[in-house]
């Protein structure tokens, strides 16, 4: 596999790329007593990604010739964008500090597992960004307005979707900007009823003062998946995972 390692990111990179590195090293050493190094790597070179259409980014740890790193697989390797190399750096900061996923242990890795996981963990992983420096907002205003046109060019999707769409565009009410928000609740109320009528449940579950700390954010996934008829689901503790590694 052909990787860039972490100079390079910091040489490309800016500053606030360099600031969420650091930090990753420094939280690395505080919660496991071990440090990682950071690489990059086109997703394409990850056979589970290659495959998926649109853009796509995600991060994950990985062991090459014993060694434990963890790897950015970016949609866009050159031209670097510093924005997304944080907010994936960023997730993997609050498995450090404790954030856990909730998964349904038959389908771990799922649409709705994806869409509820990531739409309780982006409000603070904003925060981390804007701690250092880096503005998200345009980007999720973006997101809010490709979706919301979207919708309003497709009908409503089948039943089984209706729950994964509504995580989806409640991720998006839930940070964009006041505006976009507005857009898209009156298509959901035009076009979409069915998957609103989850939204609203969600919306309703939320409290963002809990979404900013570890125990307020697991205890408002399990207060959802409850509200949702999600049945036994379980804590992914993938902390855990990374600590194991260096006790073997």
């Amino acid at each position: 596999m052909q990787y860039f390692d972490e100079s390079v990111l910091r040489d490309y990179g800016d500053a606030p790329t360099n600031k969420m590195l650091d930090l990753w090293h420094q939280e690395c050493l505080k919660y496991i007593k071990n440090d990682i190094e950071v690489i990059m790597a086109d997703r394409r070179q990850n056979k589970q990604l290659r495959h998926i259409p649109g853009e796509l980014s995600s991060a994950s740890p990985a062991v090459f010739d014993s060694k434990l790193y963890l790897v950015l697989w970016l949609d866009s390797v050159y031209p670097l964008q510093p924005l997304i190399v944080t907010h994936e750096l960023g997730h993997w900061i609050l498995v450090l500090r404790g954030y856990k996923m909730l998964v349904d242990p038959a389908r771990t890795y799922g649409d709705i597992v994806v869409n509820l996981n990531s739409m309780a963990h982006h409000p603070p992983l904003f925060s981390l960004q804007r701690s250092l420096g880096h503005e998200p907002q345009e980007m999720i205003d973006l997101k809010a307005k490709n979706d919301n046109d979207y919708l309003n060019e497709e009908k409503e999707r089948n039943s089984q979707r209706w729950i994964s769409d509504a995580l989806l565009i409640a991720d998006d009410l839930i940070n964009c900007s006041e505006n976009y928000r507005r857009r898209l609740n009156n298509t959901l109320k035009k076009r979409l009823p069915n998957t609103d009528r989850f939204i609203r449940t969600i919306m309703n579950t939320l409290n963002m003062d809990d979404l900013h700390s570890p125990e307020g954010n697991l205890t408002f996934c399990y207060k959802l998946t409850t509200k949702l008829n999600l049945d036994n689901w379980t804590e992914l503790d993938q902390l855990s995972d990374i600590i194991a590694h260096f006790n073997k």
